[in-house]
């Protein structure tokens, strides 16, 4: 029950944007689970935790995307995995600042590209035809 309530708590303190209050709150549920007896009981209570965290998780994502699909796209261009990075392309056109951000990782990983990325970023690229 304690584990249930403390859940219910890290689940309100993300959507509040308090993350780091909710990774304390995560742990706190955590080491309740950790206490259970039962050893079935245990893991079947941690492997919901697990679902739901990461379900929390791509929630916050989704309504913070500005704020975590750069960090996102940075971690995938230093993994070189250019095929995921290519996915977030889309969603971080709609800001500014990531938008650059991802044209700087695109000339990183693409560095074949980089004179006509920069060419773009300074506004002086014409489409030939």
């Amino acid at each position: 029950m304690r584990a249930k309530a403390l859940e219910a708590i890290a689940k309100a303190q993300a959507q509040a944007g308090e993350t780091e209050a909710a990774q304390v709150t995560w742990a706190a549920v955590v080491e309740a689970i950790q206490g259970i007896g039962d050893m079935r009981w245990r893991v079947g209570a941690l492997l919901d935790v697990i679902s739901k965290k990461q379900t929390m998780w791509i929630e916050q994502i989704l309504k913070d995307r500005d704020e975590y699909l750069p960090e996102i796209a940075k971690a995938l261009a230093e993994m070189e995995s250019k095929e995921y990075f290519k996915q977030l392309l889309t969603s971080c056109a709609y800001y500014l600042d990531t938008a650059y951000l991802m044209c700087s990782l695109l000339a990183w990983l693409y560095s074949e590209q980089a004179n006509a990325i920069a060419q773009v970023v300074m506004g002086e690229y014409e489409e030939e035809l």
